[in-house]
């Protein structure tokens, strides 16, 4: 029997892929971080050095979340953890494009528009996405 996909379901996945969208972001980020380190004075440097901590938590975090995307792929042989990584990566990609275009005007506004547009599985509905919008 084929499990229902919910949006439970859909937001649980979502936080997976978000958990390694960012750690795929978090390594970029210490990796560039590293490499202008030297340029920061004292004060910016210990909060360089403060952050960098937090990353490498961070990604020793995502690791340990990590592990559930695998054991959750046993049953495919392994098989859907590319499937995962993809779409993980995707969302790095999203969110960083995001990050970068929302900034001009009514940006923001034709992403949604156009991602409301696109078929899919029709189970996040507006009323879902009300939760998340500032009131």
């Amino acid at each position: 029997m084929e499990d229902k996909i919910t949006v439970q379901s859909v937001e649980t996945n979502v936080l997976y892929m978000g958990v390694m969208a960012l750690d795929l972001i978090l390594r970029d980020t210490e990796r560039r971080m590293r490499a202008i380190g030297g340029e920061f004075k004292y004060g910016k440097k210990m909060v360089f050095n403060r952050f960098f901590k937090a990353v490498k938590e961070a990604c020793l975090m995502a690791e340990r979340l990590q592990d559930d995307v695998v054991d959750s792929t046993a049953g495919s042989s392994y098989k859907d953890y590319d499937v995962w990584l993809g779409e993980a990566n995707e969302l790095a990609r999203l969110i960083l494009l995001f990050a970068d275009k929302s900034t001009v005007d009514h940006n923001s506004d034709a992403v949604f528009d156009r991602l409301e547009s696109l078929d899919g599985e029709g189970i996040i509905t507006e009323d879902v996405l009300q939760r998340f919008y500032l009131r």
